[in-house]
């Protein structure tokens, strides 16, 4: 029968699109795995968007553009025109659901691009080294153009050395003393182990608080078997002769005095919406992002990180700073709006108005990948039950 053809295409397009979305899911955490450009990634224009994310995540999201090709190539296999309406409706619906209405933008974030070039961050020449410090200018003279900010934001390993190095003390002071904010930077951190670090100070050098990445990035920040396989250390050692060991909190950053917590994700942490999630708590908060995306040189590889990074905001429904050595530093609000964005490849910092939130919890916030876990295991399990009843008729 016709009806049957016809309901039988629907329900494949679904088993396909929800298989899918629970393969994203598996990517996504699988061989220490980062989210990156899923199919429902190139849907954040679309107004609704920003209001299905805070529900199915954006591994859920990816049985948007799946179904919506399956059924459009039933369609036209088919001949059967009335299939393209579903396909025609999905998008409907999503350019026309108003985008989620964002809160008061009272507070200020000072976001710091320093665009150092990857030969001079990784010389180990102490001349070399030292024209890093001309972020430090940077920074005075865009704190002293303009209102007082109440966070200020250095990319990922922006200083030289280790955190806890004595001449430090003085340089976080002299940024410190300008005004009542919080600063965060991106800091290597060894004592007992290494960690790629995310340091918080505010009011005084002793006012600090430490938050080592967690997922770091395979032949990136360590060799995987390194013991066991030698010949991944005569091959890499000297790129990588230390690995960094990962860090093992969630808890968010929150200092004396600070009105807000921070959620601190960095480099590719913020395409992990999994990760990101489990440092939500009730109350006002703002997600962090430092990054050094220089590793991609002139590229379009720091703009495709941005691209996955902006969906975190919507997800969970907190602003998102981010500060990327050579770009995107840019602000990214809870209803999916992007505003004052630094030019990639480029010296400068902006300033983001931006607001904490009321503290309300997203369902994806409080039960992360569900719709794409489910619905990856419903679309197997109807896989599983369609090859036994071809299997019993034969």
């Amino acid at each position: 029968a016709p009806g049957r053809g016809l309901c039988r295409s629907l329900g494949h397009a679904l088993i396909v699109g929800f298989t899918w979305a629970g393969l994203e899911w598996i990517r996504s955490w699988a061989l220490s795995g980062f989210g990156w450009n899923g199919p429902a990634v190139p849907l954040f224009p679309l107004p609704g968007a920003a209001k299905l994310a805070a529900f199915t995540g954006i591994n859920g999201m990816t049985a948007v553009p799946v179904v919506f090709s399956a059924l459009l190539a039933a369609a036209i296999a088919r001949r059967a025109w009335c299939l393209a309406c579903a396909p025609a409706g999905m998008l409907a619906a999503l350019a026309f659901v108003p985008r989620p209405i964002d809160g008061p933008r009272a507070l200020t974030g000072l976001l710091v691009q320093p665009n150092v070039p990857m030969d001079v961050k990784m010389s180990p020449d102490p001349d070399v080294q030292r024209q890093r410090w001309a972020i430090l200018d940077q920074t005075d003279a865009a704190i002293a153009a303009g209102p007082p900010p109440d966070l200020v934001v250095w990319p990922e390993s922006a200083i030289p050395g280790f955190f806890h190095s004595p001449e430090y003390t003085d340089v976080f002071a002299s940024i410190l003393n300008q005004g009542n904010f919080t600063f965060v930077t991106g800091a290597d951190v060894k004592n007992w182990e290494l960690n790629n670090s995310f340091a918080a100070l505010r009011g005084s050098p002793d006012n600090f608080a430490l938050h080592g990445k967690v997922r770091l990035v395979p032949f990136g920040e360590f060799i995987p078997f390194r013991q066991e396989l030698p010949f991944l250390e005569d091959m890499l050692g000297d790129l990588i002769p230390l690995d960094f060991v990962p860090g093992r909190s969630m808890e968010p950053i929150r200092l004396a005095g600070q009105p807000f917590d921070i959620v601190p994700l960095v480099c590719f942490e913020d395409t992990i919406g999994e990760h990101a999630r489990k440092f939500v708590r009730p109350g006002p908060q703002v997600l962090v992002n430092i990054t050094n995306d220089n590793w991609f040189h002139e590229s379009p590889g720091a703009e495709t990180h941005f691209v996955n990074a902006r969906w975190r905001a919507v997800e969970l429904r907190r602003p998102l700073l981010r500060s990327a050595n050579t770009g995107v530093s840019a602000a990214v609000h809870p209803d999916g709006t992007v505003t004052d964005q630094v030019p990639v490849f480029t010296e400068g910092t902006a300033r983001a108005a931006f607001g904490a939130g009321n503290g309300a919890l997203t369902f994806y916030a409080a039960h992360g990948d569900l719709v794409s876990k489910t619905g990856g295991l419903a679309s197997l399990l109807a896989v599983a039950w369609i090859a036994w009843k071809r299997r019993a008729m034969r």
